[in-house]
């Protein structure tokens, strides 16, 4: 794979020929954070104990989605209403799911 992951502020280039080039982060015992796209969700899903999820109350039109959680594999331990900063018209949560 070869993946180029852009926004305004952040450009990643990431280069992933096989599974035991990231091998070392997913037997570590230190935590390490898959920031995206979906096609690296997908694919790095099954090797998840833990996830940080901004969970929006508001509905937006998209072609991508985030996995379904399901909660036969994950426990919610922690939920943090997000803060209102003036800038934003919906609610929002901050989300830690522990897979069971």
């Amino acid at each position: 794979f070869h993946r180029i992951f852009r926004n305004a502020n952040l450009r990643l280039d990431f280069d992933l020929h096989s599974l035991l080039q990231i091998q070392e982060y997913i037997e570590s015992e230190e935590e390490a954070f898959v920031i995206g796209g979906a096609m690296m969700y997908n694919f790095l899903m099954p090797y998840v104990s833990k996830m940080y999820v901004t969970e929006i109350e508001k509905e937006f039109e998209g072609d991508t989605f985030f996995p379904r959680i399901d909660d036969k594999k994950w426990k919610e331990i922690s939920r943090e209403k997000g803060p209102e900063d003036g800038e934003n018209n919906f609610e929002y949560n901050y989300v830690v799911y522990q897979k069971i």
